[in-house]
């Protein structure tokens, strides 16, 4: 199965049956998916909006998993990028960071 099948059915699955006891684990494997195909940013908005608006049947474990591999996420997005500090604190902070990757810090007006 390629992982947009995967990423859709799981999608689909939340989608249908948002009060099921598995929806925390399928959004967590959504994110873990992207975070094995390298996509740091979609894994990073994922395990984010998980610890910030977890579903109801969500344990402390899944949340503190969500925080843990949101941090490397970002930590690899960031290095990815070659992200100075000033873009990285912004990502933390939740800030807009879509396109913040878009040049290495060398060639950013500091």
């Amino acid at each position: 199965m390629t992982d947009a099948r995967a990423i859709a059915d799981y999608t689909a699955f939340v989608g249908g049956f948002p009060d099921d006891a598995r929806v925390p684990d399928s959004q967590l494997r959504i994110a873990k998916i992207d975070e094995a195909g390298g996509r740091w940013d979609e894994a990073m908005q994922r395990y984010r909006a998980f610890d910030h608006d977890p579903p109801a049947a969500a344990t402390v474990e899944q949340r503190t998993f969500a925080r843990l591999h949101w941090g490397f996420a970002l930590a690899a997005l960031a290095m990815a990028a070659h992200l100075d500090a000033d873009h990285v604190l912004a990502l933390v902070q939740g800030g807009d960071h879509r396109g913040v990757h878009a040049a290495p810090c060398e060639q950013r007006a500091h």
